[in-house]
């Protein structure tokens, strides 16, 4: 951010948009914003991830593409015992 502030609890969504623009020209970035919801019912555990990147930095860059946004949304249920091992086969890997 281009100015510092107070830590407040009412921040509005404009004011904490995006802050690419900020980055040096060039350079390789990555923005990450997600949600997992975790629950359980009848012996079950299940979980609800989603996710938003926006990654970018040039064609020749880490990332090879100049600026897009992209999404990803896991769902799964399964019995008790198992999952911890599915949720971590299932997740997403991350480079940075």
């Amino acid at each position: 951010m281009k100015t510092e502030r107070k830590g407040i609890s009412d921040v509005k969504l404009y004011e904490d948009m995006s802050h690419v623009e900020e980055l040096p020209k060039g350079g390789d970035f990555m923005e990450l914003n997600g949600t997992l919801i975790m629950g359980e019912s009848q012996n079950y555990d299940m979980f609800l991830l989603v996710i938003a990147w926006r990654v970018g930095g040039g064609k020749k860059g880490r990332w090879m593409v100049d600026d897009v946004l992209m999404g990803l949304t896991t769902f799964a249920m399964t019995p008790q015992a198992v999952f911890f091992c599915k949720m971590v086969i299932m997740s997403p890997l991350i480079i940075h």
